[in-house]
């Protein structure tokens, strides 16, 4: 790239597009800040339109699922409607635990300067963890539950959490976003803080509380087996198939403990059995 030449790229020309809209659309300052962040020093930097879309697809994910997290709150007075974490589903409990390590892995990356491990731990949590996994088995609660049920509300309160710390994460990439995000986060009836912007706030960070490796290894099991149900089925409907899970006695008795676990919901699939082998000879789905 060289600037004599004229084959480079303007940061205007990224932000407000050039005269050609078609051609070179704009991308706003959140997608150049992305793409900075994600360049690694160490390694030749590249910038075009097609890794500018690319980033652009990413921003406008975290901007999708931040909004639906959002719109899940609308009824949540963090006041009153919070969960004590020993009062909540195993499930969410799970998900402290995956946010806890994210948030401290992220902090520990802006300490040495690795904003490219931020973008990386960024488009795990939310491509993984939160968008094809927390959010997929939680909807039900969200939507079909009463207002005021228990379920409900310890998953309102882990949505919380994560609006709360995951923006203050990546605010120093793309603030205006985190701006937008912040001023939609619910407050307290009876909050009198007037701070009107994330930036006043600080570092938010986790309660030590959620750094339960016991309830994480409890329900690994789980969900490993989880995936192995939904890698095979990702492509067909679930209406059209008996699912039988042959499983250890260890993974039956995780997944018979408790009703608390919905393993159906878990599995999205509506016709799932559990058969106890009987020995401990690994798991299979049929």
């Amino acid at each position: 790239m060289s600037k004599s030449v004229g084959n480079v790229v303007d940061p205007e020309e990224v932000i407000f597009g050039g005269k050609d809209k078609k051609k070179n659309p704009s991308y706003g300052v959140d997608v150049l800040r992305w793409w900075v962040a994600h360049s690694h020093h160490h390694l030749h930097i590249m910038v075009g339109s097609t890794l500018l879309e690319k980033f652009q697809e990413d921003v406008f994910k975290v901007r999708k699922c931040m909004r639906h997290l959002l719109g899940n709150l609308f009824d949540f007075d963090p006041a009153k409607d919070m969960v004590e974490y020993n009062k909540m589903n195993p499930i969410d409990q799970y998900f402290l635990y995956v946010l806890y390590t994210t948030i401290t892995q992220m902090e520990e990356a802006y300490e040495s300067f690795s904003y490219h491990k931020v973008i990386q731990l960024l488009e795990k949590f939310f491509y993984s963890d939160l968008s094809s996994f927390y959010i997929n088995i939680t909807h039900d609660r969200c939507y079909c539950n009463a207002a005021a049920d228990h379920a409900r509300r310890s998953c309102q309160t882990v949505q919380y959490h994560v609006v709360n710390l995951i923006t203050a994460g990546f605010a120093p990439i793309i603030p205006h976003l985190a701006e937008e995000i912040f001023r939609h986060l619910p407050k307290s009836h009876s909050d009198t803080d007037s701070t009107d912007s994330i930036f006043k706030l600080g570092w938010c960070k986790p309660l030590l509380a959620w750094n339960n490796v016991k309830a994480f290894n409890k329900l690994l099991p789980v969900f490993d087996m989880r995936r192995v149900v939904m890698d095979k089925f990702a492509l067909e409907s679930p209406v059209e198939f008996d699912i039988h899970i042959y499983s250890s006695p260890r993974l039956h008795d995780l997944l018979r403990a408790s009703y608390k676990l919905q393993y159906k919901l878990l599995f999205i699939y509506p016709y799932i059995s559990l058969i106890q082998c009987a020995r401990e000879q690994g798991n299979n789905v049929k």
